[in-house]
């Protein structure tokens, strides 16, 4: 009988021939094959991304490929998760990777729905920085017993790599990204710390380490992404918001993160001089 994987790790992999190596690499090197299964998605990547993932497998028993169509992030995300097996989902981007040389497999209990890790940048010259502002410190140590008292008057850090997520919890709670929109892990991750049970924060278990590229979705200059951006971060506000004014006894506890989305928002905007009209129509839907 074969023993049930204590991670799966989702990769969704689109042309990232360059970086799925050291990605893949950086998992299957620190973690025994009993503890851990990669499911690497390729999302109909047009380079050699397929065969390199193909190559991977060959060395490595507990590597799975899934390959789709072109359908973004969020779809191989959820395809991800339809596939894993473990008893916790750890996502990853293709051009990341994790540093798991503190590795402790026996703090993965089942009574965590999730659990909130370390996560750094490692910017163009090498060396590292913090992740996040300054009010998205990660209270490592403590434990809540549930994900709204986590989320109560917290700048919580949307990124689901930060996270491990208990896959029966993801499960049952229905909980998938939305597609075919950027910022799909802001929806998300509130969303599941609304729902969820127990939470800790552990910095025992690995380390994910985002890599700061110029070419990546988030740091994408063109104008026509940037407006797509800022306009989906408004939706996902309009829906969370109309999801506490649906259930109000979720609305104090997600209220202080929906202010920092507004600042972040105004931040943007400024930050990117997208005209007038355009600022203006943003502001209305969020206000």
């Amino acid at each position: 009988m074969e023993q049930t994987p204590i991670i799966s790790f989702i990769i969704p992999a689109y042309n990232a021939s360059t970086t799925i190596y050291d990605c893949v690499q950086s998992i299957v090197k620190s973690i025994n094959e009993l503890c851990c299964e990669v499911i690497i998605v390729d999302d109909g990547s047009l380079d050699n991304t397929l065969q390199l993932a193909e190559s991977l497998c060959e060395e490595n028993h507990n590597i799975r490929i899934f390959h789709q169509s072109h359908k973004g992030l969020s779809c191989a995300r959820n395809t991800g998760i339809a596939l894993a097996n473990g008893r916790f989902l750890a996502f990853v981007d293709s051009d990341d990777y994790i540093d798991c040389s503190k590795f402790k497999k026996e703090t993965l209990t089942n009574d965590c729905d999730i659990i909130a890790l370390p996560i750094i940048r490692k910017i163009a010259d090498g060396s590292y920085a913090q992740y996040g502002s300054r009010t998205q410190k990660i209270p490592f140590g403590k434990n809540f017993s549930s994900g709204k008292e986590y989320l109560m008057g917290r700048n919580v850090i949307p990124c689901v790599c930060a996270y491990l997520w208990r896959r029966e919890f993801v499960v049952s709670s229905g909980l998938r990204f939305t597609e075919g929109i950027y910022h799909e892990d802001e929806e998300f991750t509130v969303m599941a710390l609304l729902e969820c049970g127990h939470l800790k924060c552990d910095d025992s278990i690995y380390r994910y380490v985002y890599v700061v590229r110029t070419d990546s979705i988030t740091n994408a200059q063109d104008r026509t992404k940037i407006e797509k951006r800022l306009s989906d971060f408004a939706d996902i506000q309009l829906r969370l918001k109309s999801f506490v004014d649906k259930f109000p006894q979720y609305k104090k506890y997600a209220r202080a993160k929906l202010c920092w989305m507004k600042i972040d928002t105004i931040r943007q905007l400024l930050r990117y001089r997208l005209g007038m009209r355009f600022s203006v129509e943003i502001l209305r839907r969020i206000f």
